[in-house]
């Protein structure tokens, strides 16, 4: 899914997501109805299970997907800072969530086709302190990757003002039934 935006070093998804799965109901808790506790133990409990595989070895940073302030004040909070927050508590790595801001509120991804979603993301994000991010590897932790837009659009922010970054990335579910739905083969052909 990112092979055309950066070098990702890891990635892992704790469950394949649709919306007649019983992991809908715990990410619609996450997100929608105060489920920050909620957020902190689904971060928390993926943590244990990747470290014992050395998948946060490396990483200096953990880079919670920012929203909206309209989104926030909304809501009331973030849902993937509180992921982070469990994550930290398993790893002890620093959150940053000031060196990336989100710049404006756009619609919602949940009805758009993979190209609407990514015009609908261009340009949502703003670096605010690119030093802090320059030379590190920077785990990116968000609910749920559908078609991967939000992310990529975050990583190409993040590239276009800081250097030498490098990056991992957590998600608890990965849209589809069939991961090859979400990203179809890569033909090369070899001579």
């Amino acid at each position: 899914m990112f092979w055309e935006a950066a070098t990702v070093e890891g990635g892992a998804c704790l469950f394949v997501y649709n919306s007649k799965s019983f992991e809908h109901e715990i990410l619609r808790i996450m997100k929608y109805h105060g489920g920050t506790q909620l957020c902190e133990y689904m971060g928390r409990e993926f943590a244990i299970q990747l470290k014992g595989k050395n998948f946060f070895r490396g990483v200096d940073i953990i880079l919670p997907v920012p929203i909206a302030p309209e989104r926030r004040s909304k809501r009331g909070y973030n849902q993937a800072d509180h992921m982070a927050r469990g994550i930290r508590s398993v790893t002890g790595l620093p959150i940053d969530t000031k060196s990336v801001v989100r710049v404006r509120n756009n619609d919602t991804q949940t009805h758009n086709n993979r190209v609407e979603r990514s015009r609908n993301v261009e340009h949502i994000f703003k670096v605010v302190d690119a030093e802090a991010l320059s030379g590190r590897h920077i785990l990116l932790v968000d609910d749920i990757i559908t078609t991967g837009a939000t992310l990529r659009e975050l990583i190409g922010a993040i590239q276009a003002a800081a250097s030498a970054v490098r990056f991992s990335i957590l998600c608890l579910g990965l849209t589809g039934n069939d991961p090859m739905e979400i990203h179809p083969p890569v033909r090369i052909d070899i001579q």
